[in-house]
């Protein structure tokens, strides 16, 4: 037992060390990063931020985003930690099907704002999601996430094998996303969960490109409303044009003739 211990230590030491500590340094600073950007983001929202309803879904979408990067930064770095003798298999079984529920709630309410922002610039007299349909939705998209990430906590676990290094067989415990036989259900599953990112992104993309082109063609009308109203407002005065000064000018002597011819036709007193 100890030579095998010795022999996955050096296994360890050679190939994967230097890698592993690398990859962990970069997973806590991302992570950090991740925590504190969308912890702010649930902070202005709550405290600084007056709500409206076109912002309902961005402090939820934010709760989800900062679970994933703490969810995600534990997986990957018990991952890296214990890269040949994983401890626990009802930890790798959490941590597996949380890295495929959060995700994929983050993606559906992508999807949910993408259809709410293209009803409301490219819709705008057409219908609208209440405060109602919003929380159905939010709603629907939880639980068709948990509906097919609830498989893995069945055939995700530890699986261990044996390896040989340098005329040695040691045992190995890694933690695996399926450690069931493959199986045509098994290979159908995987194949919705390949497939369903792949919808997921071409529905948002083809959602959200008519949305910026309605928004930038809405930007240049003001940009060149805001152009021309500028323009004429520097343009220098035309010839034709008469002065606020040459106005009470002309009043000032018009009131001065006024005034001479009264004085010249005054009646002569006896």
């Amino acid at each position: 037992m100890a030579n095998n211990t010795d022999y996955v230590q050096v296994l360890w030491e050679l190939k994967y060390s230097d890698l592993a500590l690398s990859s962990t340094i970069l997973i806590i600073i991302g992570g950090v990063v991740g925590i504190l950007g969308n912890g702010s983001v649930i902070i202005c929202y709550f405290f600084r931020i007056e709500k409206s309803g076109e912002r309902y879904f961005i402090p939820v979408l934010a709760v989800v985003d900062l679970v994933a990067c703490i969810t995600s930064s534990i997986f990957y770095v018990m991952d890296n930690t214990f890269f040949f003798n994983y401890p626990n298999d009802l930890m790798c079984r959490i941590l597996t099907f949380l890295q495929l529920l959060v995700p994929g709630t983050s993606a559906s309410l992508l999807l949910i704002i993408s259809v709410q922002r293209y009803l409301l610039v490219c819709k705008p007299h057409g219908p609208r999601m209440t405060l109602r349909w919003k929380r159905i939705a939010i709603g629907v998209a939880c639980l068709f996430t948990l509906s097919y990430s609830a498989p893995v906590l069945a055939i995700s676990g530890i699986k261990t094998s044996y390896e040989t290094f340098q005329n040695h067989t040691i045992q190995i415990t890694v933690c695996k996303f399926s450690t069931a036989e493959t199986s045509v259900e098994n290979t159908v599953y995987f194949g919705f969960l390949l497939l369903l990112p792949i919808i997921s992104i071409l529905v948002t993309i083809s959602l959200l490109i008519p949305v910026l082109k309605t928004t930038k063609l809405s930007l240049l009308r003001k940009f060149r409303g805001w152009r021309k109203a500028n323009k004429h407002r520097n343009s220098p005065p035309t010839t034709n044009s008469v002065s606020t000064k040459d106005i009470q000018l002309a009043k000032y002597i018009g009131k001065n003739l006024k005034f001479r011819s009264r004085k010249k036709l005054a009646p002569i007193q006896a």
